[in-house]
């Protein structure tokens, strides 16, 4: 029988953060890892080994999930933010310049 869980008690920064959970599934294998930034230009580099102290610096494919939560009030209309041009150790965040962003990676770490 399958415990089932929150994504809070598999990732620390959802725990710190007071996620209780993620939209989607968490396959086995995955790895559930984030970090927050506050986005200096628009597009910005999220690097792996940048955003997570060289924890995790890359991912096994490009089929992993990022989801963006703005966490600063106010908005400018069509700042959504969107991810861009995922590489296995990178990908491009468009969003708000000088918002600050929770960032939340979900697939297969390669280290």
């Amino acid at each position: 029988m399958t415990k089932r869980r929150w994504i809070k008690d598999y990732c620390p920064f959802a725990k710190d953060q007071g996620f209780m959970g993620v939209v989607g599934d968490v396959a086995p294998g995955e790895t559930v890892f984030g970090f927050t930034v506050t986005l200096g230009a628009s597009p910005t580099a999220m690097v792996f080994s940048t955003q997570t102290g060289s924890k995790i610096k890359m991912m096994k494919d490009t089929y992993y999930r990022v989801q963006v939560t703005k966490v600063t009030s106010g908005s400018i209309v069509g700042a959504n933010p969107y991810i861009a041009a995922k590489t296995k150790s990178q990908f491009s965040l468009y969003g708000e310049v000088g918002a600050i962003y929770d960032v939340i990676v979900i697939g297969h770490v390669n280290y």
